[in-house]
């Protein structure tokens, strides 16, 4: 054998180099550099692929002299350290491709987005325009109709007029009336839409606003209907104008829809704040119809009186001046329409 006592390191490292297991080059010259490695004292390592295997060879001198070479089979560690590689490099390829689609995703959202801003930018002219157009037809509309009215007064006004054209003057104010009170209405949110209205705030007795309001809903009850107003003595900061046009349309509302029982018209103290309540009896509204009842020219019953525009009108007057706006409501057990006021100290002032 080769291993004996006495055997020159230069015949194993030849013996070794002739197998291919020091990798390719000339023979001799890879004996030297080992027997240079050895008589210099210098450590070294090398690895090898030897078949199917792969060698780890390494050398160093020991303190005490001499030279130890060591020959390690590293074939497992190296194929694990391949197989990890393949994982990473597989990983690495996925975490790419997911970044190279979230690009694509986050592109395609940017130009959604810049398209959305464009699309919105043009609606928002496209109803300042329209907005801007309604404000001045329907001023330009209610001038003739004014006249019309004026007209049918004073046809109403002469002596002895046939009382089959009475009867049809009647009607054709009422129909007047009717147009006037929804061009009014369409010129009102026109305004609020634009933001023309600035809001005048003041504090004052709510009995100011809400008694008067009473005494002309009272009278335009039905005989069946009871209406009772809880007088209150509390004082708030809004701008009464405004106020009485939200509270005007949930009376108006309640006494449409209310045939028979009781309207309640009342406040209550709700710790800074004050609740302004209207009750009625009448048919109550389902929660789907809640959703969609501050919606412009939406009406539940076709057959009531009005274009279904006052609650909307009360809902932009409530953002106006700051107020929520509270409904409780169920299908056939009447309703509860009622606005959140700040309450102040009786008789302050600015």
């Amino acid at each position: 054998g080769m291993l004996v006592v006495g055997r020159p390191a230069a015949d194993l490292i030849r013996y070794n180099a002739e197998r291919g297991m020091l990798g390719a080059g000339e023979v001799e010259r890879q004996v030297q550099t080992r027997l240079g490695h050895l008589t210099a004292g210098k450590p070294y390592r090398v690895v090898r692929n030897q078949d199917q295997s792969v060698i780890e060879i390494k050398g160093r001198p020991l303190p005490t002299g001499g030279y130890v070479t060591t020959y390690d089979d590293i074939t497992e560690f190296i194929n694990a350290q391949h197989e990890l590689e393949k994982r990473v490099s597989e990983r690495t390829e996925e975490i790419e491709k997911i970044n190279q689609s979230l690009r694509e995703e986050v592109k395609k959202r940017s130009e959604t987005e810049v398209a959305l801003l464009k699309a919105k930018s043009a609606a928002e002219t496209s109803n300042a325009s329209k907005t801007q157009f309604l404000a001045i037809a329907s001023h330009d509309i209610l001038q003739p109709l004014n006249a019309a009215n004026l007209y049918a007064c004073s046809l109403l006004e002469k002596p002895g007029l046939d009382p089959e054209l009475s009867n049809n003057l009647h009607h054709l104010q009422n129909a007047i009336g009717s147009a006037e009170l929804i061009i009014s209405n369409l010129l009102e949110i026109s305004r609020l839409d634009t933001g023309s209205l600035t809001p005048k705030y003041e504090q004052f007795a709510l009995s100011d606003i809400l008694e008067p309001l009473a005494n002309e809903f009272r009278v335009q009850t039905s005989s069946d209907v009871e209406f009772h107003w809880q007088h209150t003595s509390l004082w708030t900061e809004s701008d009464a104008k405004y106020l009485r046009r939200i509270l005007q349309n949930f009376l108006s509302n309640a006494v449409k829809y209310t045939s028979t029982g009781k309207i309640l018209l009342g406040c209550r103290r709700r710790g800074e704040q004050i609740e302004i309540c209207i009750y009625d009896c009448g048919p109550g509204i389902s929660e789907a119809h809640q959703e969609r009842i501050f919606d412009d020219f939406y009406r539940i019953k076709s057959n009531v009186e009005g274009a279904g525009l006052g609650l909307g009108i009360a809902l932009r007057f409530s953002h106006l001046l700051g107020h929520e706006i509270r409904v409780q409501s169920f299908d056939g057990q009447g309703s509860l329409f009622s606005l959140m006021v700040p309450l102040c100290a009786k008789g302050t002032t600015q």
